[in-house]
């Protein structure tokens, strides 16, 4: 906790901090005598820092969406329905890191993550600008869709679940590290970049490339067991290294 000390967050930021957290945010009933830091706070560390924001103190529903406006990140644990009406804006980025969070009506973003859980995408989900998956369960009837300009990142060394599920757009998908399981999942944008030097995995699941894919960097690309990578009628698959393209037992490619 930074409570409204900048250069407190930056010394934690320095010692390998997970996560920053400001408070009191907001005039609080039950810590009156709290120090007031206020969304410019969060404002600016937001723009200097690069970890998760957290925002503590005299927080309500009428105000939560001035803290995540200014940077504050919004997760979601246990089971969330986001409804007709629900938006997001600002700098903050909505995380789903447990439980379920329901998309039941279209949905734009700036940014989201997922890193635990399941997000259900059974309406579509448009990011604007960045979308980080890192871990859990990507899933449902609808689409996520990366916009024009706006990159997916495939990141995080564990496991990145799949449902039958959609990724389009005219955004680009990098694809860095971890292992993608489950699916089908396609992969359907005009830059589907699987690029750096950790070794990526396909485990007893099915990932489909709709249309452009690269791959570039030294890492492996394993198949294993039931895996495979395919593409669809007309999509291209161009291969820009000399790294090992490797099936274990049945993995198909």
């Amino acid at each position: 906790s930074c409570y409204a000390d900048r250069q407190r967050a930056e010394h934690a930021a320095d010692a390998g901090a997970d996560y920053l957290a400001f408070g009191a945010m907001f005039p609080s009933p039950t810590k009156p005598e709290a120090v007031y830091a206020g969304p410019d706070l969060i404002r600016q560390a937001r723009s200097e820092l690069a970890l998760p924001i957290c925002a503590i103190g005299g927080i309500t529903p009428e105000n939560a969406a001035e803290a995540v406006a200014a940077g504050a990140d919004l997760r979601f644990s246990g089971t969330h329905d986001l409804e007709p009406g629900v938006s997001f804006s600002g700098a903050g980025t909505p995380t789903v890191y447990g439980g379920t969070t329901n998309v039941n009506a279209p949905l734009s973003a700036p940014q989201f993550a997922l890193s635990g859980g399941t997000l259900n995408v059974a309406n579509d989900l448009t990011v604007t600008n960045t979308f980080d998956w890192t871990g859990g369960t990507l899933s449902g009837a609808g689409d996520t869709i990366v916009g024009a300009g706006a990159v997916m990142n495939i990141q995080g060394a564990g496991l990145h679940y799949a449902g039958t599920h959609a990724i389009r757009g005219g955004g680009t998908v990098n694809w860095t590290e971890g292992t993608i399981t489950g699916g089908p999942l396609t992969v359907d944008v005009p830059a589907f970049q699987i690029i750096g030097n950790a070794d990526k995995y396909i485990l007893n699941g099915t990932l489909q490339n709709a249309q452009h894919a690269v791959w570039d960097g030294t890492g492996d690309l394993w198949l294993y067991y039931t895996a495979t990578l395919g593409n669809l009628a007309g999509a291209t698959f161009q291969i820009e290294n000399d790294a090992a393209f490797r099936a274990y037992y049945t993995g198909t490619k």
